[in-house]
């Protein structure tokens, strides 16, 4: 997602490598995984990004975070929180998924376009979305309803994330202690957060493969 941020797209690339060794050994877990289950992975969303802070001399933490032209690509996807909230004020039946309508607020970026796609024409049920920075799994919702820069925001399936977050949490080795990297400090709530709790996210990837698919997604923030 952000090309500063090494640890997700290093622990894909092994994750690959051990699936298919593991597959090859005929390892019992990984063969009834893989034989039972339909796997996508994507190492890097953003190579260009990777490659500006690979060949910068700029430590600073924004140098890579954008794609080529430099744009966030956690902001760019379209923004469904506003059609959700248009159904609560008008009544509508309220849906929690299929809500993108191929109208676009802005010119998204070819990366963005590519995940949406590859989003729309699989029938995701979960995925992960990695970053770097602090120490957490986050959850829908990651924008607020209101306009709030930091608000408890819950989606329809709140109780369903929390139990897919505490599932990551609380089988990492560090992330239920707290924070590492001198950042904020999820301990209180055993290493996960919902994402407008922490702070808003406007146009990202993982309300939007939420909302506009079948996708339940959490950002999981790895560390320094």
């Amino acid at each position: 997602m952000h090309g500063n941020e090494v640890l997700g797209r290093e622990m894909m690339l092994a994750l690959a490598w051990y699936l298919c060794d593991k597959y090859r050994e005929k390892d019992p877990e990984v063969l009834k995984l893989l034989n039972n289950t339909r796997i996508h992975i994507m190492p890097s969303m953003n190579p260009d990004g990777w490659d500006i802070a690979t060949r910068s001399s700029d430590n600073s933490w924004m140098a890579g975070r954008g794609n080529a032209r430099d744009v966030d690509l956690n902001r760019d996807f379209p923004n469904l929180e506003r059609i959700f909230q248009k159904n609560l004020e008008t009544m509508k039946p309220i849906k929690a998924d299929h809500l993108f309508d191929g109208r676009l607020e802005h010119q998204i970026q070819p990366e963005t376009r590519a995940v949406i796609e590859w989003t729309l024409n699989n029938p995701f049920v979960l995925s992960a979305n990695f970053h770097g920075g602090a120490l957490v799994a986050n959850y829908p919702f990651d924008d607020t309803l209101d306009g709030s820069q930091k608000k408890y925001t819950a989606s329809p399936d709140d109780n369903t994330f929390k139990h897919i977050a505490n599932a990551y949490a609380s089988h990492h080795p560090q992330m239920q202690q707290g924070a590492v990297c001198g950042g904020d400090d999820f301990k209180k709530n055993k290493g996960i957060t919902n994402g407008a709790a922490w702070y808003a996210v406007s146009g990202g990837m993982q309300d939007f493969n939420y909302l506009g698919s079948n996708d339940f997604e959490i950002t999981v923030e790895l560390g320094c």
